[in-house]
């Protein structure tokens, strides 16, 4: 046992004096250790947990290959050792009994600072704060013997409230424009808008704001729209005349000052690698963690979309040239990466149908190499990682949302639209008709921007399935389950229009017309009124649906495969927004029709509920067939079966 105490507080400062030249935990204070944690709650046979508080400090020497990559590196202030110094938030879970713990090592990115993979697999509405047996949901982390991690990466994050943080070094006296997109999401007649980085002159002449009605629409500057700087971050913007809920305010400003945001990736990099190697030890010298024989690295919307860009860069790469994560599960990144190293990045954004500035999402857009029909590059995510052989076992999860707004369908093909052969070491998933990210349990409701009731599928399910498939593959060698994913090859994967696609035509619902296409020159900056140069897309492809609005292909949970609604991973502004357009990140439920003649008297096209089952026990059976299935096929574990039958 690691100790029998409730709590305890422990303060030291672990620091390895003879780290190698390159990047690494160059300090490692635990702040306290909880013992046990959640109350002292039991979690099966592997017992309590401990909850570690700690700070790590990473060294980056700027000459090592292995950092090169980092943007602004070179700039960046010192130590007296000539290293790059940052500093992270970190939070572990642990077993309290070393014993019992299944050796793998769990690092969940934190989104925006949040543990947004704590609550998708425990199937949590949202907690951050996890002191409290309620915190731990259903345990599935914890019953597994999982050693669980986080640690903060993203600048900029206001502190508390459990989220997690990266100080790193600014490069003072460096300029250059940024542009930001704002809107009110209200009707108040005036609205703070926080700049990311502070402006290289506090006066109103640093900066340019332009009003959009929409953000499809040319910019405008009209006369009664009024700016206030107040400081270096913060600008005030009056809501002009005629302009609605749906308007986009753009700033375009001078910046300083830029943060090597790169230090964020080498951070993960650095702190996985210490822990996984053993060398964190407590005040007494004893090793901090019970030995971690594999990592699993999980991401989720923003950090999905860093893992994608962290194994492209070459960051699974320690720099002793051994492998960091042993598998990676990529969850709702579509095709996409993200400006996370760059000069003046915008790590928060996401680019959306609408967006305007397509900064830092551009080729390459999947694992394998594939050419550049603009460029003729050719380029691949796991590129780098082949090099010096350490490329992870992947799952990448997606959802019907990323191919409406992340391109989703570039996984599967090449830039001119034909189908690619996957890597043996990759599976592509879609969890068929779900929405990008539904924390459970939750009920459809109406968003003041959205036409239909949003999506109640949540994907807590097929996510521990999948989890523990890659579980398997990366301990055991035990393969996955093949990939389920739209393909060209067999026409799952259709162009992006409604005859197409093969979406009914359900009374009151109307079918996107437009979605989101990746730009040919994503790198070339907005001013704010019209991107530089005639904008070119690249080919983006939808999944196919039957006749009820399910996706043909894809991980169809029980409630897809033996509907009571109509499910979609999309849904629509409604008119006091920007009407036809694609409703951000949401979905949607549209009920079937309860009869025969309410399915007539509307004239919709899907057999009613009466039609489709005897009785409620009948469609109770054929649930539990579903279920089973998916059960045989390692995509549904025996204990979530309940979350479908009852």
């Amino acid at each position: 046992m690691w100790r029998k105490s409730f709590f305890i507080l422990i303060f030291c400062v672990f620091s390895v004096a003879s780290w190698p030249s390159g990047a690494a935990v160059i300090e490692f204070e635990i702040l306290r250790i909880e013992s046990p944690a959640f109350g002292g709650k039991n979690f099966g046979a592997t017992g309590t947990y401990d909850r570690i508080f700690a700070r790590a400090k990473i060294g980056v020497a700027p000459a090592d290959s292995h950092n090169s990559i980092i943007a602004d590196i070179d700039l960046a202030p010192r130590n007296e050792s000539g290293l790059v110094e940052a500093a992270s938030d970190v939070e572990i879970l642990r077993p309290t009994n070393a014993d019992t713990g299944n050796g793998v090592l769990f690092y969940d990115t934190p989104n925006r600072g949040n543990k947004l993979g704590w609550t998708l697999f425990h199937d949590l509405m949202d907690t951050n704060v996890l002191d409290t047996a309620e915190t731990a949901g259903n345990g599935f982390l914890l019953s597994n013997g999982y050693t669980i991690v986080w640690s903060g990466w993203q600048t900029g994050l206001q502190s508390g409230g459990g989220r997690l943080g990266l100080q790193a070094p600014s490069i003072n006296g460096v300029t250059g424009t940024v542009v930001e997109s704002f809107s009110f999401g209200n009707d108040a007649a005036a609205m703070t808008a926080l700049l990311t980085y502070p402006l290289a002159r506090v006066d109103p002449g640093s900066i340019s704001v332009f009003a959009k009605r929409s953000p499809f629409e040319a910019a405008q500057t009209p006369d009664d729209l009024n700016d206030a700087v107040e400081g270096p971050n913060k600008i005030v913007i009056s809501r002009p005349k005629g302009f609605g809920l749906g308007a986009d305010y753009v700033i375009s400003y001078q910046a300083k000052d830029p943060v090597v945001l790169g230090l964020g990736l080498a951070s993960i990099r650095d702190i996985v690698a210490f822990l996984k190697e053993g060398k964190a030890q407590d005040k007494a010298g004893r090793p901090l963690l019970s030995p971690i024989k594999k990592s699993i690295g999980f991401g989720l919307s923003q950090t999905g979309r860093l893992m994608h860009e962290f194994l492209y860069l070459g960051f699974n790469t320690s720099e002793s040239d051994r492998i960091i994560f042993d598998g990676l599960l990529p969850y709702v990144g579509g095709s996409k990466r993200g400006p996370f190293n760059k000069r003046f990045g915008l790590s928060d954004q996401n680019i959306l149908e609408g967006s305007r500035s397509l900064v830092g999402f551009g080729f390459p857009f999947t694992y394998p190499a594939t050419i550049d029909v603009q460029s003729g590059k050719r380029d691949g995510w796991l590129v780098k990682c082949a090099q010096s052989n350490t490329c992870p076992k992947i799952i990448d999860v997606n959802t019907e949302n990323e191919f409406y707004q992340a391109a989703a369908s570039l996984l599967a093909t090449d830039t001119s639209g034909k189908a690619i052969q996957m890597l043996g070491n990759v599976r592509l998933f879609l969890l068929s008709n779900m929405q990008h990210f539904k924390r459970a349990p939750a009920k459809p409701t109406t968003l003041p921007n959205c036409q239909f009731p949003t999506n109640e599928l949540n994907s807590g399910a097929p996510m521990r399935a999948l989890l523990s498939a890659l579980e398997q593959w990366v301990t055991s060698d035990i393969a996955p389950p093949a990939s389920r994913y739209p393909s060209r090859l067999d026409k799952t994967l259709v162009s992006p229009n409604q005859t197409d696609v093969g979406f009914p035509t359900i009374p009151g619902v109307s079918y996107p017309k437009v979605l989101f296409l990746p730009q040919t020159n994503p790198d070339q900056q907005s001013d704010g009124q019209a991107l530089i140069g005639k904008p070119a897309f690249y080919p983006v492809f939808l999944p196919r649906t039957d006749r009820d609005g399910r996706d043909i292909a894809g991980l169809r949970v029980p409630s897809v495969e033996v509907p009571l609604a109509t499910y979609m991973g999309w849904n629509l502004q409604n008119d006091r927004y920007n009407a036809g357009h694609l409703c951000g990140l949401t979905g949607s439920t549209i009920a079937l029709p309860k009869d025969k003649a309410a399915r007539l008297a509307s004239g919709d096209p899907r057999l009613s509920i009466e039609e489709r089952y005897s009785s409620s026990y009948a469609r109770q059976a054929l649930l539990g067939r579903a279920a089973d299935k998916l059960i045989r096929d390692r995509l549904l574990l025996a204990e979530d079966k309940s979350l479908f039958v009852h």
